[in-house]
């Protein structure tokens, strides 16, 4: 019998169609957070209707609701957004064959970039009180996670040597407590972030840095 050509799944035109539906729902998703985390950042939270964030779109309200239930969810979404951001500075410095010091100089630089974004701004300025119990929790928890993160990274510091001994908690307080507040005072006009994550880094790797 002479072979036959069947059509695989992947090369069926309803398949491609469903994947291109997909990609676009995600690009329109990801243009709606970044919009929403704008507006948060610019007026506030309570001061931010749905409405106004549609009307920049150019969508009805409704349209919004096919992506998020309601106004918690999507700031959720953006501080989860700033969350996702920071996973590459959760590398372990050891499997990049750095010390605790260069582990930590990259935990800063990678975490100032997402600060100077509009998702960090989201990230930091969101109160307990602006989220619904279960994205309350959600949220708190990654936070404590990446505060452990690089408490354990200045911890392999002074461990190596690379970092002089110090009180690691408190450390780990006044660097998130610096660059926490960048998301803060960031604008257009400031620095570029690379420029600001540098000297950032610079500024406290030499203050961590063992005294001969």
């Amino acid at each position: 019998m002479p072979p036959t050509n069947k059509p695989s799944a992947a090369s069926s035109p309803w398949v491609k169609e469903r994947e291109q539906r997909e990609r676009s729902r995600a690009e329109k998703r990801d243009v709606l957070l970044h919009t929403a985390a704008r507006e948060f950042k610019a007026h506030g939270f309570y001061n931010t209707s749905l409405d106004q964030v549609a009307e920049l779109l150019g969508v009805s309200k409704p349209t919004i609701y096919y992506y998020f239930k309601d106004k918690d969810e999507l700031l959720f979404a953006c501080a989860q957004a700033a969350l996702d951001r920071l996973q590459e500075a959760l590398k372990d410095p050891r499997s990049l064959g750095q010390t605790g010091r260069e582990g930590a100089v990259a935990f800063m630089q990678r975490y100032i970039e997402v600060m100077t974004s509009d998702f960090g701004h989201a990230l930091v300025s969101t109160e307990d009180s602006d989220l619904q119990p279960d994205s309350r929790r959600k949220i708190r928890g990654e936070k404590v996670r990446i505060n452990e993160c690089l408490k354990a990274i200045l911890e392999r510091g002074v461990s190596d040597g690379s970092i002089a001994p110090c009180n690691v908690e408190l450390v780990t307080f006044a660097i998130f407590g610096a660059m926490n507040w960048i998301a803060r005072w960031y604008t257009d006009r400031s620095p570029s972030p690379a420029e600001i994550a540098a000297d950032f880094a610079k500024f406290f790797s030499e203050g961590l840095a063992p005294r001969a």
